[in-house]
């Protein structure tokens, strides 16, 4: 009778997140980027969502940041997020890549201040990206809603509440990592998992994953 696999992550993928964990958390993004880098001259202009009339736009005339900046779109995100003076953390499967795993994803989620001046931020940041999609969306638009998606290259989705999880809560626990030389505040682990909680087996496999790398840390840390 073949040994028992321990409960929760099956052996195969408990041996991939022993591998991801070995890398660096620039390493496990640039990975999980490799197979999906594109340009802009590639992007599908059908895929940006389109934006209801215009109220109050963002603020215009900033420069726009080459697509060819970083070799990740994380990073890219995050600094015109960081030059706007946003207040975000990043949640989702690109903190899961941050943490501990190179499980793919199309989209960064962040979960952002949920104020009309820093969804303004926010707007104007990722306005600097893409074709500047965000432009076309209004604060008042953002904190009415749970999600915005960015349909954009890079595609963003802006979040005021993660499942029961607000930037408020999420903030003051949130951990930096450092990608490119630009800094990520990127929801702890716990918060991760709260975040999650939901009945998408998706999210389920990801609560494994993250309970996964908490004791390998702790373990770590002893």
């Amino acid at each position: 009778m073949p040994r028992t696999v321990r409960k929760g992550l099956g052996r195969y993928r408990l041996a991939q997140l022993r591998s991801d964990l070995k890398l660096t958390p620039e390493a496990r993004v640039l990975e999980a980027e490799e197979p999906t880098l594109e340009h802009l001259a590639a992007f599908d202009l059908t895929t940006a969502r389109s934006a209801p009339k215009r109220r109050t736009r963002v603020s215009e005339g900033r420069q726009p940041v080459p697509a060819d900046q970083f070799a990740t779109k994380l990073a890219l995100v995050c600094s015109v997020l960081n030059d706007a003076g946003a207040h975000y953390v990043v949640v989702g499967a690109r903190a899961l890549q941050l943490w501990g795993t190179s499980r793919f994803t199309k989209d960064t989620d962040i979960l952002i201040e949920k104020t009309l001046p820093n969804a303004e931020r926010v707007l104007a940041g990722l306005s600097r990206i893409g074709f500047g999609v965000a432009a076309d969306f209004t604060a008042e638009e953002v904190v009415s809603r749970h999600v915005t998606i960015i349909g954009d290259t890079p595609s963003v989705d802006i979040l005021t509440r993660a499942w029961n999880l607000t930037w408020r809560e999420a903030a003051p626990r949130a951990v930096t990592f450092t990608v490119e030389g630009v800094t990520i505040p990127t929801a702890c682990i716990e918060d991760l998992i709260a975040s999650k909680r939901t009945s998408r087996l998706q999210d389920l496999a990801d609560i494994e994953v993250l309970e996964a790398i908490q004791k390998s840390r702790t373990r770590k840390s002893r």
